[in-house]
C-alpha cells in the first residue's frame, strides 16, 4: 500500500510536468525555426548587398580612370564601411532574437517551479509518514524498510542530479 502511494506521488509529478515538456519541445522547435529563418534572411540580404556594392565599382576603362583619380578607393572604402555596419546589424538582430528566446524559455521555467516545489513538499511529508510508520513496525516490516531506504537514497540521488542538471540546463 505504501509502495503504491510512493509510485502515485512519482507518477503525479510526471503527469504534472508532461504539458510543460510538450510546451518546451514546441518552443524549442519554434526557436529553431526562427534561428534558421533569421540566418537564411541574413544570408540572402548579405548576397544582395554584396551585389549592390559590386555594381557601384566602375568596370573597364572607367575602373582604370577611377583608380588613377582615387574615386575607386573611395567607393571601396564606402563599401567596406557599409559591409561592416551590416555585419554589426546582423549580430544585433541575432542577439535580440536570442534575448527574446531566453525570456520565453525562462517564463516557461517559472511556470514549472511551483509544481516542483509542491512535489518536494509531498516528498518531505511522505518521508515523515514513512518514518512514523517505521517506528510502529514489527519484525515483518524489515523488507519494507529496506525498500524505503532504497527509495529515499534514490530520491536524494535524483535531487542531487537534478540540482546539477538545473545548473546546466533547466527542465
Amino acid at each position: 500500500m505504501l509502495e503504491r502511494y510512493i509510485q502515485k506521488v512519482r507518477g503525479s509529478l510526471e503527469n504534472n510536468l508532461q504539458p510543460f515538456r510538450q510546451k518546451k519541445a514546441a518552443l524549442q522547435n519554434y526557436h529553431r525555426t526562427q534561428r534558421q529563418d533569421l540566418l537564411k534572411k541574413q544570408e540572402e540580404r548579405r548576397k544582395e548587398e554584396e551585389k549592390e556594392y559590386y555594381q557601384r565599382l566602375p568596370k573597364g576603362f572607367r575602373a582604370l580612370w577611377s583608380r588613377v583619380s582615387g574615386k575607386y578607393k573611395k567607393i571601396k572604402v564606402q563599401n567596406e564601411g557599409e559591409t561592416e555596419r551590416c555585419k554589426v546589424r546582423d549580430r544585433e538582430d541575432k542577439q535580440a532574437m536570442i534575448d527574446r528566446q531566453l525570456t520565453q524559455r525562462q517564463n516557461l521555467q517559472e511556470q514549472v517551479k511551483p509544481i516542483l516545489r509542491n512535489h518536494q513538499k509531498l516528498i518531505i511529508q511522505l518521508k515523515k509518514d514513512v518514518a512514523q510508520y517505521m517506528e510502529m513496525r514489527d519484525p515483518a516490516q524489515k523488507d519494507l524498510q529496506r525498500k524505503l531506504n532504497h527509495i529515499a537514497l534514490e530520491e536524494q540521488l535524483q535531487k542531487k542530479i537534478g540540482q546539477a542538471h538545473d545548473c546546466t540546463q533547466e527542465i
